[in-house]
């Protein structure tokens, strides 16, 4: 069943009874004057798929029983002055290359949220372990859909969201080896109009952008810093916190010596040896990466790469590794 009230000037609050409307598959009341808070029996709609309040004056707490309604695809709050919980946020947005939130449970003594299943387990297994192999193009096709994941939370929709925590273990592989990123346990959403914000939270060592460490200045560029370290760790091995990495030799200084001095002493070596029948098309496609890597965690903010950017030039690094293969 559809209801569609949209662009009738309808004035006031939207009353409680809206739970009651359980045979409910759309609810469309958008572009009217609606104001005051949206009604927590909004959650009962078990069966609801699409939620449009967008162009509305609504204001207070976008209710966290949304994140229960399992067949909601699309969700509007456009316009409104509303407070957005990330949970909701992250429920609110689709996306093939982030973890999915299935359904949460917020009480007083408990809250919860249920995710998307990945049966491969994190990067961060098939990185360390010895017990896992990835070969170039898997970590290749891994890295775009991490690049993926970033652009579309910085750029893709209303509002900017910044993971603040991205590293291996908060990249999810599914049955197909694709990569989800998950864990939004730090993430920060920016005000509409505001390319920074401040924080006292912090994420983990080695993968901080220097300004978020030092000052908890957080901003996009805080998440392309990240994806240069993940970048560097996923085609090295080496972790940034690795015992090596003392002093002024960081993973960021270790990786430009080796790259004036060749890849052998930088690639891992279980993807790129002398011996290997394509070696000289694995190592300059290496050496690109790095180069792309170290160009997104420049120290200085402004001086990082936008996602967009970022995805653009790793398919195009990919295309010519794959061509270059056929050519050999």
């Amino acid at each position: 069943m559809q209801f569609e009230v949209t662009a009738c000037k309808i004035k006031g609050n939207i009353p409680m009874e809206i739970g009651s409307l359980n045979n409910a598959l759309t609810l469309d009341l958008s572009v009217n004057e609606l104001s005051g808070s949206i009604p927590t029996t909004i959650g009962r709609l078990k069966n609801i798929q699409l939620l449009e309040f967008s162009g509305n004056k609504l204001q207070g707490f976008i209710p966290h029983q949304l994140c229960g309604l399992k067949g909601l695809y699309k969700l509007s709050f456009a316009t409104n002055e509303l407070d957005r919980p990330l949970p909701v946020v992250m429920a609110e947005i689709l996306h093939r290359n982030l973890v999915k939130i299935i359904t949460c449970c917020s009480t007083i003594d408990f809250k919860a949220l249920v995710l998307e299943f990945m049966p491969n387990g994190s990067l961060e297994k098939w990185l360390h372990s010895d017990d896992h192999a990835l070969d170039i193009l898997q970590r290749i096709n891994i890295m775009v859909d991490v690049a993926l994941a970033l652009e579309y939370l910085h750029s893709g929709f209303l509002i900017p969201i910044i993971h603040c925590d991205l590293k291996p273990s908060n990249v999810l592989l599914d049955e197909d080896m694709v990569g989800h990123v998950g864990d939004f346990g730090v993430s920060k959403l920016l005000g509409e109009g505001d390319s920074i914000k401040q924080t006292m939270t912090l994420a983990t060592v080695g993968y901080m952008a220097p300004e978020y460490g030092s000052a908890g200045i957080v901003s996009v560029k805080c998440d392309v810093y990240s994806y240069g370290i993940l970048l560097m760790e996923t085609f090295t091995r080496k972790k940034p916190t690795n015992e090596y990495f003392v002093g002024e030799m960081s993973m960021k200084h270790w990786v430009k010596m080796s790259l004036s001095n060749g890849i052998n002493g930088v690639g891992d070596s279980s993807i790129v040896q002398e011996e290997d029948e394509y070696f000289v098309v694995k190592a300059n496609c290496i050496s690109s990466i790095m180069e792309l890597a170290l160009n997104c965690s420049a120290e200085l903010l402004e001086n990082r790469m936008d996602m967009k950017n970022v995805v653009s030039k790793l398919k195009n690094i990919k295309r010519n590794f794959l061509s270059n293969i056929e050519e050999n």
